[in-house]
C-alpha cells in the first residue's frame, strides 16, 4: 500500500482491529493480525511529528508505530478508545484477582472453621465453668482469640466469637465474686487476688480487674490498722499506725506491679486511690495527735515519725510527703500558734513568782544532766559551768525554764517545719523570746530588783547569748532568720 507523502514511507502496521491507516490515500483497509497485550501499549502524542498532522505514536516494546487521522477529532476518539480500553481491561484483571483471592480465603476459612477443637470451644468452656477451672478457661479463650483473629472476618467467624464471648461474660462473674469473697489476711490472700486479678486482665478486664483489686486492698489496709490497739502513749500508737498504714500502700504497689505488668492504662487510678487512702490515714491520724490534748513534743514526734514512714514510699517508685504536709497544713499551724501561747503565758505565770535568787538543782540530777545535753547539743557548750555547784546556781529558776523550753520549743519546731510553716514558725519563736526580754527589761526597770540588778543582767546574757545561737540555728536549718528576731537579739544586747 504505497503512500503519497512528501516524506519517508512509514511502518504499515495495525495494531488495533479494523484500524484503516489513511484510508483515502489508500484503496486498501488494513486489518491487524496479531493482538498484542494491552499492558505494553503505551500512547504517546507528541506536538509535531515531521510535518504531519493529527498524528500519534503507540510504543509497543520493542517496536514503535506512527498512525496519522483525517481530523483532529478523530485523532483524540482513538486517544480516548484506546484509553479507556486499557483502563477497562486492568479493572477486569483487577477484579478476576479480588475474586480468586476471596474466593481462596473463603475457601481456607472454611478449612479453618471445620477444625475439631474449635467447634468444641462453647461446651469446653461450660464444663471448665461447672469444675471452677478458670486458669483452664480463661487458656482456651485466649487460644481461640488468637486463631480467630488470623481468619478473614466473615459471618460464620463472628457467630463462633459472638459464642465465646457470652461465656466470657460468665467466666468475668465467676471471678469477680471470687475476689469480691477474698478475705482479709494473709499472703495467701495476695497470691488469690493476684490469681484472679492477673485472669480478668488477661480476659480484657483490666478496668474492671483494677476496681476490685484496690477495694480489696483498702479492706486489708482497714483490717490491719484495726487489729491495733489504743493504748499507751500517743507516740507509739503513731508508730504502729504509720508503719502498718505505709507498709500497706509499699505492699499495695508491689502487689499493682505484678498484677498489672505492662499495662500502665490503671497506673493514675492506683494514685488516686493512694491519695484517697492517705486522706483517710491523716483523718485517723489527726482525731488522736492533735485532738487529743497532745503538747508540742508529742505532736511533733509523731508528725516526724509519720514524715519518715512516708518517705519510705519513694522505695516503691511514690512521694507522698508533699500530699501528706499538704494535709496536716492547717493542723501544723495551728499546734504552733497555740504552743507558742501557751508557753508565754507560762512565762508571764513564772515571772509573778519570780524573786530573782540563785537555785537550787541538786534534788533532780537526771533533769540538770537532761538539760545540759540539750543545750550544749543547741549550741551552748559553756552552759554546764552554770552547774559546777548545783546547790548554788547563779541563774533564776525563771531563766533556766526558758532556756529549756525555748530550746524545746525551738526542736519540736523544726520536726514540723517544711516551707508552707515557715512564717508561722518564726512567728512563734519570735513570740516567745520577745515575752522574755519583755519580762527581762521589766525585771531591770523594776525598783523592787534594784538591789538584784546585776543578779537579773547575768541571766539577760545568758537569754542574750542564747539567742544569738538560735539565730545560727535558723540560718543552718531554714536558710533565714527574721528581721524581728534579729532587732529583738539588739535591744537585748543593749539591754545587758
Amino acid at each position: 500500500c504505497p503512500l503519497s507523502l512528501s516524506v519517508p514511507p512509514f511502518p504499515v502496521c495495525a495494531p488495533f482491529p479494523c484500524l484503516c491507516l489513511f484510508p483515502r490515500l489508500c484503496p486498501l483497509s488494513l486489518v491487524c493480525a496479531p493482538f498484542p497485550c494491552l499492558c505494553s501499549v503505551s500512547l504517546f502524542v507528541p506536538p509535531s511529528l515531521l510535518d504531519v498532522k493529527n498524528a500519534f505514536k503507540v510504543l509497543m516494546f520493542p517496536d514503535n508505530y506512527i498512525f496519522q487521522t483525517l481530523t483532529q477529532e478523530e485523532k483524540m476518539e482513538w486517544i480516548q478508545a484506546i484509553d479507556t480500553t486499557k483502563q477497562m481491561h486492568k479493572y477486569m484483571e483487577d477484579t478476576q484477582k479480588r475474586t480468586s483471592s476471596h474466593d481462596k480465603k473463603s475457601k481456607m476459612n472454611k478449612d479453618s472453621l471445620s477444625v475439631d477443637w474449635l467447634k468444641d470451644v462453647p461446651e469446653d468452656l461450660d464444663v471448665f465453668l461447672a469444675q471452677r477451672d478458670f486458669e483452664a478457661a480463661v487458656q482456651l479463650v485466649q487460644k481461640t482469640r488468637d486463631y480467630l483473629s488470623s481468619l478473614q472476618h466473615t459471618q460464620a467467624v463472628q457467630d463462633i466469637r459472638n459464642r465465646v464471648e457470652s461465656r466470657v461474660k460468665q467466666i468475668c462473674q465467676q471471678l469477680i465474686g471470687e475476689l469480691q469473697a477474698t478475705g482479709t489476711a494473709g499472703k495467701g490472700n495476695a497470691s488469690a487476688v493476684r490469681r484472679v486479678v492477673l485472669m480478668l486482665v488477661q480476659l480484657g478486664r483490666s478496668t474492671k480487674a483494677c476496681e476490685l483489686f484496690l477495694k480489696n486492698r483498702s479492706r486489708v489496709i482497714d483490717h490491719h490498722i484495726r487489729q491495733l490497739k489504743i493504748e499507751g502513749k500517743a507516740t507509739l500508737y503513731i508508730t504502729r499506725l504509720s508503719s502498718s498504714f505505709f507498709c500497706g500502700l509499699m505492699e499495695s504497689a508491689d502487689e499493682f506491679k505484678k498484677a498489672f505488668s505492662g499495662n500502665n492504662d490503671n497506673s493514675s487510678a492506683f494514685v488516686v486511690w493512694c491519695l484517697e487512702e492517705l486522706q483517710n490515714f491523716v483523718h485517723r491520724f489527726t482525731q488522736q495527735v492533735f485532738g487529743g490534748g497532745n503538747t508540742l513534743s508529742v505532736v511533733a514526734e509523731c508528725v516526724h515519725t509519720t514524715a519518715q514512714f512516708c518517705h519510705k514510699m519513694t522505695e516503691v517508685g511514690m512521694e507522698l510527703t508533699f500530699q501528706l504536709r499538704s494535709l496536716m497544713y492547717d493542723e501544723v499551724i495551728k499546734c504552733l500558734t497555740d504552743s507558742s501561747t501557751h508557753l508565754c503565758d507560762k512565762l508571764h505565770h513564772r515571772n509573778e513568782l519570780e524573786d530573782w535568787v540563785t537555785d537550787d538543782w541538786s534534788a533532780d540530777p537526771p533533769l540538770v544532766t537532761r538539760l545540759i545535753r540539750d543545750m550544749t547539743d543547741f549550741g551552748f557548750e559553756d552552759f554546764s559551768d552554770f552547774f559546777a555547784d548545783p546547790t548554788n546556781i547563779p541563774l533564776s529558776h525563771a531563766t533556766l525554764l526558758f532556756c529549756q523550753s525555748a530550746v524545746s520549743y525551738y526542736n519540736d519546731s523544726m520536726k514540723l517545719y517544711f516551707p508552707r510553716v515557715l512564717t508561722s514558725l518564726m512567728s512563734g519563736i519570735t513570740t516567745v523570746f520577745q515575752c522574755e526580754v519583755e519580762i527581762l527589761k521589766n525585771a531591770i526597770a523594776n525598783r523592787k530588783f534594784a538591789s538584784k540588778r546585776k543578779f537579773i543582767l547575768d541571766n539577760a546574757v545568758v537569754v542574750n547569748k542564747l539567742l544569738a545561737l538560735l539565730q545560727t540555728n535558723m540560718e543552718r536549718d531554714v536558710g533565714a532568720v527574721p528581721e524581728s528576731l534579729i532587732k529583738l537579739h539588739q535591744a537585748l544586747e543593749q539591754t545587758s
